[in-house]
């Protein structure tokens, strides 16, 4: 999805698409033969499709560990506010935290926001004091502990759908094209 009139690098995902999303969402080691039986579509198509998706960086495959069965018992989001000239060196020195999994820049009240891992309250304590308190430019740190993660989800397919059925005129939202009414995808192959 972009918004009209800017460039991107939105890569054009048709329904085949979705549906190769989707058939991967709670195992991304499926097999493409698997995939294939599912969605009634021939291997190649489906091989094809994948090989695709990786190369453009549409998708990418990784192990996603468990924090508390690794002993990372303490889940926190990190919500810093920085000074305004030291704003890219505090975004490197932050992003090169080995606790910190990711770093957004974002609007509203804080100016960036981190999720991180820690073994203890000692040791979240110890980061803070020890290592965010030492950057230069950060003005504010406020966290926010995760007890419990209610919902974690990976459905791509649905999401784009949905955000397909609401895109207003404001909102371009890359065309799928490459099923043709035929049934047969771009390369000839029936679906």
């Amino acid at each position: 999805m972009t918004l009209a009139g800017t460039a991107t690098d939105a890569y054009s995902l048709d329904e085949l698409d979705l549906r190769i999303l989707g058939a991967l969402q709670d195992d991304g080691r499926k097999p493409v033969a698997e995939i294939a039986r599912e969605l009634d579509v021939p291997k190649s198509t489906i091989q094809r499709r994948l090989d695709a998706l990786i190369r453009e960086q549409v998708v990418r495959f990784a192990a996603y560990a468990d924090s508390e069965r690794l002993g990372l018992n303490i889940h926190v989001h990190l919500n810093l506010r920085v000074e305004l000239a030291s704003y890219q060196s505090v975004i490197d020195a932050v992003g090169q935290l080995v606790e910190v999994r990711w770093l957004a820049v974002t609007t509203g009240p804080y100016d960036l926001v981190a999720e991180a891992y820690f073994v203890s309250s000692t040791h979240l304590h110890e980061f803070i004091r020890d290592r965010l308190a030492t950057i230069p430019g950060i003005t504010g740190v406020e966290t926010s502990v995760i007890l419990k993660v209610e919902k974690l989800a990976f459905h791509w397919d649905a999401l784009l759908r949905e955000a397909r059925r609401h895109a207003g005129p404001h909102v371009r939202m890359v065309a799928p094209a490459r099923v043709l009414e035929s049934g047969a995808d771009e390369d000839g192959e029936r679906r």
